[in-house]
């Protein structure tokens, strides 16, 4: 009896142990890697009210888009990177406008100083 308990749950460790190794080595196609970045840069107060788009091919994901400061670019990245088969971030955001950072008013640069020379 003893045997027959051990074959049993010898058989259903293996093929516990068995199914989540193979959803670990199945890669995941394209369509889902950007399905999730989407998601999760919309979860994200913030980046959900920019424009960002998500291309993905062969696990190598590019965002193209705009956002407001360095801060949402690094943020979309982080969060980008994240998703599962995610290989690599090609973050190609343009900044428009960093609000967090207050305008310094343009200065004049000073005139060079001109050295006499023998002359």
């Amino acid at each position: 009896m003893a045997k027959r308990e051990f074959l049993r749950v010898s058989v259903l460790a293996f093929a516990t142990l068995y199914g989540c190794a193979c959803h670990r080595t199945q890669p995941r196609d394209d369509g889902s890697i950007t399905k999730q970045i989407q998601v999760t840069l919309y979860q994200d107060a913030t980046l959900k009210r920019r424009d960002i788009s998500v291309v993905v091919q062969g696990g190598v994901v590019v965002l193209i888009g705009q956002v407001s400061s360095e801060n949402e670019k690094v943020s979309a990245e982080r969060l980008a990177a994240s998703a599962e088969g995610v290989k690599q971030v090609v973050n190609q955001l343009v900044v428009v406008g960093d609000s967090s950072r207050p305008v310094a008013p343009e200065q004049e640069a000073p005139a060079p100083v001109r050295s006499k020379g023998p002359g």
